[in-house]
């Protein structure tokens, strides 16, 4: 007995290398997939719908343009802010140097380094790094290429997902026996559920956020305030690491062109503030617990996503970790698991009695 269990652990953990050593050195090819399924998946209603008016290859069609028209839409909006940035370059050259001058005579009179001395450092260091700047801009350009090449295979994966969608579902129904039809009809069911509201419902919180940060340092006048704050809002999509690297750029602004340290600590205030409200009421509300896994394997997800795929990972992971609760829950032997990963049943119940609270105030409105 104690043999046999040793050699299930051991199958277990020789599996779980291998399996997450296999993503990892097929990453290249598996992350368009993935994100071209999710994508499709999202696009299935709206697909379906103009079917019912036009030949499917052209309602698909119709969609991927929809796709191009936002990604192109938002390269637009993000070159135009970057051109009226790059209009005030003047302006921010001088406050770089304003500001420099004062951290110099600070240093001067805290380590009696004379400027000329600390401007002949940095100098030195800033020439090292131009002399090391051509592979950087190499490794730039080579990662724009790549990622139009992906952007390609995305779409073009995303044709032939939605083009052959029924042939899918019976290539996966045809894996099992009749009797487990019913049961992998749900399961898949419940995916695509899940990706479609948890992909729809991310995007409205991400802009709810992004218009909140705009507001906020439009309230401190902020330069480029619109721009910085949808950027900061949208690259929350990345978690944790989106909302810390968001809000440097705001900051940054608010040292060059404010003279109080006020703004600095507002600009840190709206983002607590915009964060908490995200966190608490935004994305539970607008997003739900569609994902249906508790923080501890949502962290997880995120560590492993970005191990393994890097920042691709971290935004992915967590629908796959949603995906992968559901087949859980539905099949006997993984039940424990689904169960491990699922969230709190005291949660639950708080849930359910804030909606009836909610309820009990709707029906005495009435």
């Amino acid at each position: 007995m104690k043999d046999r269990l040793i050699y299930k652990a051991s199958a277990l953990l020789l599996f779980i290398i291998l399996f997450f050593t296999g993503l990892y050195f097929a990453r290249n090819f598996l992350i368009p997939v993935v994100f071209a399924v999710l994508l499709a998946m999202l696009l299935l209603p709206l697909c379906k719908w103009l079917e019912k008016r036009l030949p499917r290859i052209l309602s698909i069609l119709i969609c991927i343009l929809l796709i191009i028209s936002i990604v192109a839409g938002i390269i637009f909006l993000f070159y135009s802010q970057v051109v009226n940035f790059a209009n005030d370059f003047e302006e921010v050259k001088e406050k770089l140097n304003e500001k420099l001058s004062t951290v110099q005579d600070y240093i001067e009179s805290k380590t009696n380094v004379p400027a000329k001395e600390q401007m002949s450092w940095v100098k030195e260091k800033f020439s090292t790094f131009l002399n090391s700047s051509g592979s950087f801009v190499k490794s730039i350009l080579m990662a724009f290429t790549e990622g139009v090449v992906t952007f390609g295979l995305i779409l073009i994966y995303i044709f032939f997902f939605l083009l052959y969608r029924e042939r899918f579902k019976n290539f996966i129904l045809r894996l099992f026996t009749q009797e487990h039809h019913e049961k992998v009809e749900y399961v898949i069911n419940n995916t695509k559920d899940l990706i479609l509201k948890y992909l729809s419902g991310l995007l409205i919180a991400l802009t709810i956020l992004s218009v909140m940060n705009a507001i906020g340092l439009l309230a401190l006048g902020i330069k480029q305030a619109i721009f910085l704050g949808f950027l900061a809002g949208y690259l929350n999509i990345i978690p944790y690491v989106g909302t810390l690297v968001g809000s440097i750029f705001p900051i940054i602004m608010a040292l060059l062109f404010k003279d109080s340290m006020f703004y600095v600590i507002g600009v840190i205030a709206v983002f607590l503030f915009n964060q908490f409200i995200d966190n608490n009421i935004t994305t539970p509300n607008v997003v739900g617990s569609h994902v249906q896994v508790n923080p501890l394997a949502t962290i997880m997800s995120i560590i492993i996503g970005g191990i393994v795929w890097g920042i691709p990972g971290m935004i992915l992971f967590i629908p796959l970790a949603g995906i992968f609760k559901i087949v859980c829950d539905n099949v006997d032997e993984l039940k424990p698991i689904g169960y491990l990963m699922g969230e709190n049943e005291k949660e639950k119940e708080k849930s359910t009695l804030f909606q009836k609270i909610k309820g009990i105030f709707k029906k005495k409105k009435a």
